[in-house]
């Protein structure tokens, strides 16, 4: 939407409407390649939050806390419906419910951690093995808190 909206905005400001598409094409080529992830160094010291575009990464770099845990819990929220002027109202009202495994590190006197991976509820062996790998690269207890464990 952003690459239409881009050529239409340069089309009525009179920019040359091959001019426009090329460059609404380069957005969408962007959009398309563009992804975001999260980062370690070499030395397990720092991460970054990073989005690239093809090879380049681009993102500060943080001092990573003290690892005390690879933990795999298990996360629901309820996301409320909200009407709109398209909706039915009353009848169609029934809130959905986003289930996931959120993998996070356990940081040492924090009482958050940080998110390193999400999986569908449907992962759960491949979120299992995640966790069991990462803590033995880092070499700390992995930690696994499911409904059915």
């Amino acid at each position: 939407i952003i690459p239409l909206g881009l050529f239409c905005f340069l089309t009525v400001f009179g920019t040359d409407a091959l001019l426009s598409a090329g460059i609404s094409l380069f957005g969408c080529l962007l959009v398309a390649l563009g992804r975001a992830g999260l980062e370690f160094s070499q030395e397990l010291h720092s991460f970054r939050q990073y989005y690239s575009l093809l090879i380049w990464r681009v993102g500060p770099w943080q001092q990573l806390p003290h690892i005390t845990g690879v933990t795999l819990k298990y996360f629901s929220e309820v996301i409320p419906f909200t009407p709109t002027r398209y909706s039915w109202g009353i009848w169609n009202n029934a809130p959905t419910r986003l289930k996931e495994l959120v993998v996070m590190f356990s940081v040492q006197n924090a009482s958050t951690g940080i998110i390193v991976a999400r999986f569908s509820t449907d992962e759960e062996n491949q979120a299992i093995q995640f966790v069991h790998d990462v803590a033995s690269v880092f070499a700390v207890p992995a930690r696994i808190y499911l409904p059915n464990n």
